[in-house]
């Protein structure tokens, strides 16, 4: 009787962490339901590009998109990718994945043709234990000329295993030559019906004395979008 107890256990954990496996992929990215069907059903196809452009104003979630794909192309669950519960994915959600590589210039407003040079030899090196090598360029807005000129040279012939998520602010802002090698995804801002569920979720407790509030529209959304 308590082996079979134990065993009715086990299966509904294991059940419960599928289950959660199967809802993961991109649903933890809020808003825009028609561009996560379309990249969900293009990773799960093995129809991935080399480069991404992920456009959007501040806190439309472009950074939390870029790690759910990163986590879609490392995962390993071919028929769920990104499933949110293999070592792959965890790595690359908690920002550990050695394959996944932030290309950015903290220290300056502007990112400097240094740093993408240094990205431009490290791709040349194979994923050290994942399937693709990702780089996220967070401020393409802020590669001038000679950085988008050095990033151009790698678009051009990148190496299989190699993929680009780069996101900016304006697409304007970037060469045409980068645009027209890369998948465009435009982010569109949150709705106030698509923050306040999440809102009422997060902070159940306030929930009632908070969000019914005049201003609670204007607050919730600020609130989300700060999940940049």
């Amino acid at each position: 009787m308590a082996e079979m107890l134990v065993y009715y256990i086990f299966r509904r954990v294991g059940a419960a962490r599928q289950e959660r496996g199967r809802r993961m992929n991109f649903d933890g990215f809020l808003g825009n339901g028609a561009l996560k069907a379309r990249l969900q059903e293009s990773f799960r196809q093995g129809k991935t590009s080399h480069c991404y452009l992920l456009c959007g104003v501040e806190g439309s979630g472009r950074r939390t998109l870029a790690l759910r794909m990163a986590a879609a192309l490392e995962c390993r669950d071919e028929t769920n990718p990104g499933c949110g519960v293999c070592p792959a994915c965890r790595k690359v959600l908690s920002g550990q994945h050695p394959d996944v590589i932030t290309v950015d210039d903290t220290e300056h407003k502007n990112v400097a043709v240094d740093i993408i040079r240094q990205a431009r030899s490290d791709v040349f090196i194979r994923p050290n234990e994942g399937r693709k090598k990702v780089y996220i360029l967070p401020r393409g807005q802020d590669l001038g000329a000679p950085s988008q000129n050095a990033l151009l040279k790698i678009l051009e012939e990148p190496p299989d295993y190699a993929v680009f998520l780069l996101l900016t602010t304006s697409a304007e802002k970037l060469l045409p030559t980068i645009r027209s090698r890369a998948v465009q995804l435009q982010l569109a801002p949150l709705t106030p019906g698509e923050a306040l569920p999440e809102l009422r979720r997060r902070f159940r407790t306030r929930a009632s004395r908070t969000f019914h509030l005049p201003w609670s529209r204007r607050k919730a959304i600020s609130v989300l979008r700060a999940r940049r």
